[in-house]
């Protein structure tokens, strides 16, 4: 949510719905952003390896977390949305 206000006073031309799809996409790939500091201490990474080895049991593809992206998993991008005014 930091990287979403922080675009949207960087880039007033942009609508709210363009700011967080941008702040979505920078954490999907791992891009320069505040939370990317909280990524040191290795959270995201941690959530990335929960129950790997229940899923390969029955055949499921699983997530594999990414060191440069800790934060590309949906759990930490996907529950942002806009409601009200999106414009």
């Amino acid at each position: 949510m930091r990287e979403f206000y922080q675009l949207r006073e960087a880039r007033p031309q942009w609508s709210k719905s363009e700011a967080l799809r941008q702040a979505q996409l920078a954490l999907l790939k791992g891009g320069d952003t505040l939370s990317k500091q909280e990524s040191e201490s290795g959270r995201g990474i941690r959530l990335a390896k929960a129950n790997v080895n229940e899923k390969e049991e029955v055949g499921l593809k699983t997530y594999r977390s990414d060191p440069k992206a800790p934060f590309a998993h949906p759990h930490y991008w996907a529950p942002f949305i806009l409601v009200g005014n999106w414009k």
